[in-house]
């Protein structure tokens, strides 16, 4: 929140510009013997500016995307509640020991808040920097460990949550609104706003005071999943990666599984799910998009050399090949990427195509990617064309939303991913999404439309299907 705010007075934008939409993809970690570099960047979209905050080890030529937001006019106007009415709602404060984390050490500028007033789903703290940090303030207008605590500093009001095993880590910022610079001394107003029926997300609204009562920032929105200890030190690539996803067999295990089922087509099979198994097909049957005509063949395939080798400086790939289909008119021709990976790396499909649109005509970029264990080649050593595969070339021309839930959603995903443009046949995790990006996509599709879907919708359903299943459940019909 700081690098945005500093960022934008740099830039010259209206010190009233809101942040909206702060959105935590992946970490940032710095290990103790480790330089990384962080970049931020502002670009003018309209009325607003697109924010993307990207990092990478010192040397490195890939930058790896960590959060995005927009900075834009307010919604609408806020009307803060006055700290006296605050404080006379809330009971009498208790004061406030260190925070204690189950597995995170936290330095000692967090050790900021003083005491705390508990009452029904709201609390109110006191905070104090230490006075041996009071130096940082001149630097640091937004001081990131009084904002920390300022609004993830009241875990207790979540029902069910548990200190010794259970935290919260941020997922992101519905809005923020800053009007002053953070003083040496806070009151921080948090309120539970929500918590989902499986009370793995929760958010908050939080408004932050000078002892005096003056408003100094408001926070609308701001997103927390809930994860445990163990599957934090299971998983600390993604330490948001939900139950549903985390228990699902690995790549490995499931490239061997399909070879097994490949080398006796006839034979049965037994199938172990951790879920009943007529919802799970009643699922999957779904997500199947309905049998298409046989289309007639297409135009000529040609191979694009120069895209494929641009590709191929990208760190994690191996090598690739890219595939044109010649069409009627420049806007039906098509392009398929087919790439394989180093041992050890992988990107993801998003991450491709920002690799390309850096170096190439964004028109080039190719609208599918396929993932191989290696390029087919002819005995000469060339790509067999024949041999590849376009798995998306009877569903892929794009059809734009039509109704206004299959436009809220694409407008959704297209902030989280960075994508220009979204179809109903597109699927979330296709389209370059992730596990805890998708948290925050089902928040918002919940906040725009009043629906919550589940998790696993985002696996298994395009866009199309999420959107009637919306519109379904808001008019009441069965969930």
């Amino acid at each position: 929140v700081e690098l945005i705010s500093e960022a934008a007075r740099m830039a010259g934008i209206d010190g009233r510009a809101v942040i909206h939409n702060l959105t935590f993809l992946r970490p940032f970690r710095v290990d103790e013997d480790e330089t990384r570099e962080i970049e931020l960047s502002l670009a003018p979209n309209g009325l607003e500016w697109r924010v993307e905050v990207r990092g990478r080890p010192e040397g490195a030529a890939e930058w790896v995307e960590h959060a995005v937001a927009r900075l834009g006019p307010e919604d609408e106007p806020s009307r803060p509640e006055p700290l006296d009415a605050v404080v006379a709602r809330i009971g009498p404060s208790q004061d406030a020991a260190r925070p204690r984390h189950p597995v995170m050490d936290f330095g000692p500028r967090w050790a900021n808040v003083v005491s705390a007033r508990l009452g029904a789903r709201e609390a109110l703290l006191e905070q104090a920097l230490p006075t041996s940090f009071l130096d940082d303030l001149g630097s640091s207008p937004l001081h990131p460990a009084l904002l920390d605590m300022a609004t993830a500093g009241a875990p207790d009001l979540v029902p069910g949550i548990d200190p010794t095993q259970d935290f919260l880590i941020p997922t992101g910022y519905g809005q923020v609104r800053v009007h002053d610079r953070l003083g040496p001394a806070l009151r921080s107003h948090i309120r539970l706003r929500e918590v989902d029926d499986e009370g793995l997300l929760a958010s908050f609204d939080i408004t932050l005071y000078d002892p005096d009562g003056r408003v100094l920032a408001e926070v609308d929105d701001f997103t927390m999943m809930r994860v445990d200890r163990d599957a934090l030190a299971a998983e600390p690539a993604e330490p948001g990666e939900p139950d549903w996803l985390r228990d699902a067999i690995d790549p490995d295990e499931g490239a061997e599984l399909f070879r097994r089922i490949l080398a006796r087509p006839t034979a049965a099979h037994l199938v172990v799910v951790p879920r009943p198994l007529d919802r799970l097909l009643e699922e999957v049957g779904r997500a199947l998009p309905a049998p298409r005509p046989q289309e007639p063949a297409g135009p000529r395939r040609i191979l694009l050399d120069d895209l494929a080798t641009i590709l191929t400086e990208h760190d994690a790939v191996a090598e690739a090949a890219v595939l044109g289909s010649e069409g009627v008119t420049p806007a039906d021709d098509r392009r398929v990427a087919f790439v394989a990976f180093e041992p050890g790396r992988q990107a993801t499909v998003s991450e491709l195509r920002r690799f390309l649109r850096k170096r190439a005509d964004r028109a080039a970029v190719p609208q599918n990617f396929v993932e191989m264990v290696a390029v087919p080649r002819d005995p000469d050593g060339d790509v067999a064309v024949d041999e590849l595969r376009d798995p998306f070339a009877a569903t892929d021309t794009f059809i734009a939303p039509r109704t206004p839930t299959e436009s809220a959603i694409a407008e959704i995903w297209a902030e989280l991913l960075g994508l220009d443009r979204v179809g109903i046949h597109d699927n979330f995790l296709d389209a370059g999404g992730h596990s805890l990006v998708g948290i925050r996509a089902l928040t918002r599709i919940h906040q725009a439309t009043g629906v919550r879907l589940e998790a696993n919708a985002l696996t298994l359903q395009t866009l199309e299907q999420l959107a009637a299943d919306v519109d379904r459940v808001g008019s009441g019909g069965a969930s």
